[in-house]
């Protein structure tokens, strides 16, 4: 699984990897873990519909240092932020 980036700065603060639920290529990762490059921390994957198959490599990093739409539902989610 790739994530797409052109800041991989920001690798360091991702706390998870969003795809779309309905995505063949990645169903069967969500509710698994990957292991992040350069720190080899692991990050669960959740599946949300607004993660678009068709951007990039379909894989969506969640960070708490952006605000986007991704991460707060990981947030709501419950899953760590720090």
């Amino acid at each position: 699984m790739r994530v797409a980036t052109t800041r991989p700065e920001t690798l360091f603060g991702y706390t998870a990897v969003a795809v779309n639920s309905e995505d063949e290529r990645y169903k069967k990762y969500i509710g698994k873990n990957v292991v992040l490059p350069i720190s080899n921390r692991l990050v669960p994957v959740v599946g949300d519909i607004h993660a678009d198959p068709a951007f990039g490599t379909g894989v969506v990093k969640t960070t708490p240092i952006c605000t986007n739409p991704l991460f707060i539902r990981t947030w709501e989610a419950s899953l760590s932020i720090a």
